[in-house]
């Protein structure tokens, strides 16, 4: 009789233990215990910050991500290594002064049809707009035909620079699974072009020509400057300059 008692005692005892702990874990809706949502807080910690204040440019990229060397001869080339050897590259070049960024790309796109031994060096799949923090860029599919790569590039213009971040899966990567591609969006919000290259205060002119005729206090009115007047002859339809 004892045994048959304790034997209960334990049964019932273990149920007791059951129902209480299906009380405080919660699960999923396949029934197994859910798991936690990183907080925004967990994800920021996984970025590390990249500021140059040369080339006028600030983002977030993973803090496991290789920092690959630069040399003295392209200080204006910033590239990192994810695990899987993908990479992530940030290329800044002069953005010519009157130049739209339509312009430049139709430019760079000239030069590229005999730059791999007098064959092209890249092919454009697709194209389309996009806006990143309040500036206006394009965004391609591009193949890189010498190093046989494949990849997406977001192009953004400066006052004075154009800034290229590539996102190239490694060639036995499928895209969609590759880290480059997986951090591409939290990079692309973090992007913010700073400093004197920001034209993010830049406004098109109401009138075709501006009054800079000289005032009584001799100052330089913003709208009077070479970098504003060559952004507004570029950007703004009709403008036509400076009245003197």
């Amino acid at each position: 009789m004892k045994v048959i008692l304790t034997s209960l005692a334990l049964i019932l005892l273990g149920i007791l233990i059951g129902v209480l702990a299906s009380s405080f874990i919660p699960l999923s809706p396949s029934g197994a215990p859910a798991t936690p949502s990183p907080t925004p807080e967990a994800v920021v910690s996984l970025y590390q910050s990249v500021k140059s204040d040369e080339n006028g440019f600030s983002v977030q990229v993973p803090k496991d991500w290789v920092s690959l060397e630069r040399t003295a001869a392209t200080p204006y080339l910033f590239q990192y290594q994810a695990l899987d050897s993908s990479t992530f590259e940030i290329l800044v070049r002069d953005l010519p002064a009157g130049k739209t960024l339509t312009q430049y790309l139709a430019d760079e796109d000239a030069i590229t049809k005999t730059a791999f031994e007098g064959k092209p060096s890249k092919r454009i799949l697709n194209s389309q707009p996009i806006v990143i923090n309040g500036v206006s860029g394009i965004e391609r599919e591009e193949e890189f035909l010498a190093a046989g790569l494949l990849g997406r590039v977001v192009y953004l213009p400066g006052k004075t620079n154009v800034y290229a971040l590539s996102f190239i899966p490694k060639d036995s990567t499928p895209g969609i699974s590759s880290e480059v591609y997986k951090a591409k969006q939290v990079i692309l919000d973090s992007f913010a072009i700073t400093g004197g290259n920001n034209q993010a205060n830049y406004s098109c002119p109401t009138t075709d020509w501006v009054d800079c005729m000289p005032s009584v206090d001799s100052s330089i009115r913003p709208q009077c400057e070479q970098p504003f007047l060559d952004w507004a002859k570029a950007n703004c339809p009709g403008f036509k300059g400076a009245a003197l």
